[in-house]
């Protein structure tokens, strides 16, 4: 299953790596489970392996991870909207980052790990692999004048 989620906030950029991208979960039995960069875009900004606090920050927040210039001409963060009660209205307007998570049926995850049966956890990632390969096909970016676009 798939599950995605917009994220608008920067200001959950850093729980969100703490969290999520550098910490075990309940069924990994302590171990770490870590993000790593993936795709063309990573590999167009020079991110490769295990996600790093500090690049995949600096990546939330329009920067370049390797030379910290601005990767968007444009950096809006609000917009402001008006109702038809005239009451003003703030709506984040950047998109900081989607999350994406991609986990199997938990009747599947029980089996594959009471069973200790490696097949089912393989099965699982190359599953999690073609997925990434197909979601790679629909990211886009806006290319403006002089932009930088992958």
């Amino acid at each position: 299953m798939m599950t995605m989620k917009a994220q608008f906030n920067l200001s959950n950029a850093e729980k969100y790596f703490k969290e999520h991208l550098r910490v075990g979960d309940y069924y990994m039995e302590g171990r770490s489970v870590t993000g790593e960069w993936y795709g063309k875009g990573a590999e167009e900004l020079g991110l490769s392996g295990v996600t790093n606090e500090p690049e995949f920050l600096r990546l939330c927040r329009n920067l370049d991870p390797q030379t910290g210039e601005r990767l968007t001409q444009r950096l809006n963060s609000k917009r402001v909207s008006v109702d038809g009660k005239g009451k003003t209205h703030e709506f984040a307007n950047r998109r900081v980052f989607f999350d994406f998570t991609l986990s199997p049926p938990k009747s599947v995850s029980i089996v594959a790990l009471v069973a200790d049966d490696r097949r089912i956890i393989e099965a699982h990632d190359n599953a999690v692999q073609a997925a990434l390969e197909e979601l790679q096909s629909f990211a886009a970016t806006r290319v403006r004048k002089s932009a930088r676009g992958f």
